[in-house]
C-alpha cells in the first residue's frame, strides 16, 4: 500500500493530529475524484453511474457546495424535483453564491423557498 509510509512518517512526525489531517485530505481528494467521474457520466448522457459517483462523492465531502449543486442538477433533469431541491438548498446552505439557482424551474417545481 502507497499509503503506508505516508501514514509511517506523519505519525512519527506529528501524530494523530497529522494523521487526521492526511486522512482529510485522502477523503476530499477521493470525493473530487468521484465528482469528476460523475461530471463525465453526465456529459456522456449515463445519469444512473453519474449518480452513485455524486453520491460516493457526498459521502466523503459532504460539505462540498457544487457537488450538491450539480447533483441537484442531474435529479431535476430526471424528473426528481423534491430531491434536486434538497441539493440545491443544501449548495446555498454551504455558498451563497450557488443561492441564485434556487428560482430555476416550472411553476409550482420549487415551493416557497426562503433565502
Amino acid at each position: 500500500n502507497q499509503a503506508f509510509p505516508l501514514v509511517l512518517a506523519l505519525l512519527l512526525s506529528g501524530g494523530m493530529a497529522s494523521l487526521q489531517a492526511a486522512e482529510s485530505q485522502d477523503s476530499a481528494w477521493k470525493a473530487q475524484v468521484d465528482f469528476q467521474r460523475a461530471k463525465v457520466y453526465v456529459r456522456t448522457h449515463q445519469p444512473e453511474p453519474a449518480l452513485k459517483a455524486f453520491n460516493r462523492a457526498l459521502q466523503l465531502n459532504p460539505e462540498h457546495p457544487e457537488i450538491h449543486h450539480r447533483h441537484g442538477t442531474l435529479l431535476y433533469q430526471l424528473g426528481r424535483i423534491p430531491e434536486a431541491c434538497q441539493s440545491w438548498r443544501r449548495a446555498c446552505d454551504l455558498n451563497r453564491s450557488f443561492c441564485q439557482g434556487l428560482r430555476f424551474g416550472r411553476k409550482g417545481d420549487l415551493a416557497s423557498i426562503e433565502m
